[in-house]
């Protein structure tokens, strides 16, 4: 545990040297290395065949095919502002 602390404040030190460098905020930064770090546990985990599939639940509502297109163009709409 206390490696895993060590390990996790010298990301955060870490962040904030490239956030100060790149002129970045901090947090938005640390949120962009959180998120590729997820990506890479993911594809480590399915790498060594170990990945654990989600209960989800039972539950679940067919789309029509205009539903569908609707929340896709909704989607494109709101990617400029993902950006």
């Amino acid at each position: 545990m206390r490696l895993l602390e060590a390990h996790g404040k010298t990301i955060e030190l870490q962040t904030r040297m490239i956030a100060h460098l790149a002129e970045t905020d901090e947090k938005d930064l640390m949120d962009i290395i959180n998120r590729y770090t997820e990506a890479l546990d993911l594809l480590d985990d399915y790498d060594h065949q170990c990945l654990v599939r989600p209960k989800g639940n039972k539950e679940y509502v067919q789309l029509s095919y205009e539903e569908c297109k609707d929340i896709i163009n909704s989607l494109w709409a709101q990617a400029p502002k993902l950006a």
